[in-house]
């Protein structure tokens, strides 16, 4: 079975929810990130100010993960733009103070498409992104979130997956005819 989620296509998918679904081991994971976030930021001498996390899995992260950090944690919803086109914004009574360093979170990291959408209302606000930090990443050559402007924002993953993907008009798999299935999708 061919599998698209993140607008790519592959033969394997990770699933968020096997690990979301059970508080424990997810606070375990969220731990091992906090550590390396805090890591991190004592390499550029800075503190944490705020968690945001892009996506539902986001959510969860960002709050699990500002709980261990002793700060906020956020999330930004998915809004359709003047153009219809979709973008992030962060929730009513969200504020994020000018300067605040911020930690954003996410689940599966294939594109790092999530957690570039959060930069704008970031970067609106005047916020200093300082790391990303995600569950999994199925894509080892990623190492950092590039900021237009700004320099590249170093990327963390409890777990780094070589899952090989493809833009779906080089898939050999669609090429073969494999059926698609979009596990975890929200058919939006």
């Amino acid at each position: 079975m061919l599998f698209r989620s993140s607008g790519r296509h592959g033969d394997r998918y990770l699933e968020k929810w096997s690990l979301l679904q059970h508080p424990d081991a997810a606070a375990e994971v969220c731990a091992l990130l906090a550590e390396r976030a805090l890591a991190v930021a004592q390499a550029a001498a800075v503190e944490i100010d705020l968690v945001a996390g892009p996506t539902t899995g986001g959510v969860l992260l960002a709050y699990e993960i500002g709980r261990l950090l002793g700060v906020r944690g956020i999330f930004a919803e998915e809004v359709a733009g003047e153009s219809g086109t979709p973008r992030r914004e962060f929730r009513r009574g969200f504020r994020i103070p000018p300067r605040a360093r911020v930690l954003m979170v996410d689940d599966i990291l294939t594109t790092g498409g999530s957690l570039q959408a959060l930069l704008p209302p970031l970067l609106a606000a005047g916020a200093h992104p300082i790391a990303a930090a995600v569950v999994a990443s199925r894509s080892p050559e990623l190492r950092s979130i590039e900021a237009p402007g700004r320099e590249s924002i170093p990327l963390i993953a409890a777990l780094t997956l070589d899952l090989p993907t493809y833009d779906a008009r080089e898939c050999p798999l669609c090429a073969a005819g494999e059926p698609i299935g979009a596990p975890g999708s929200s058919g939006r």
